[in-house]
């Protein structure tokens, strides 16, 4: 999905992260539609779903032997879990600029759930109840 491994310092052979994004911001697309994708590993890893693309050598590969397709994929660990969802932050993104994102990946906009058009403030208070911070104190 493309996000950042949450694992300390250069050196570790283990990658990991807490919170997952659609796979769409990072241009997958169902390959039936080319709608942008609102799934996130942490779901897509439990399911009987495939991804293609030009790690897999263009193979469909089920998601939930991702490891099998190289040495770096391999070295992630993503949780299998299909009650998570990304956070409020990452919704709030993808249903404001689904367009742009299709624009800019050459694919069709994503169908956002609607549950996905989320107020500003509700993603502030998300963010600071998540992170442990108050956003006004960091401007």
């Amino acid at each position: 999905c493309g996000v950042p491994c949450e694992r300390a310092g250069p050196k570790h052979s283990e990658h990991f992260s807490e919170y997952h994004i659609p796979d769409g911001l990072c241009g997958y697309a169902n390959t039936a539609t080319e709608k942008l994708s609102t799934e996130i590993c942490t779901t897509s890893v439990t399911s009987g779903e495939m991804f293609i693309n030009e790690d897999t050598d263009y193979n469909y590969v089920l998601y939930r032997r991702y490891k099998s397709v190289n040495e770096y994929y391999n070295s992630w660990q993503i949780q299998a879990d299909s009650s998570y969802s990304a956070s409020s932050y990452w919704k709030w993104i993808f249903y404001r600029f689904n367009h742009q994102f299709a624009e800019k990946y050459k694919r069709d906009p994503a169908d956002v759930p609607e549950g996905w058009n989320i107020s500003e403030q509700q993603v502030k208070k998300d963010l600071e109840d998540t992170y442990k911070v108050n956003l006004d104190s960091l401007i």
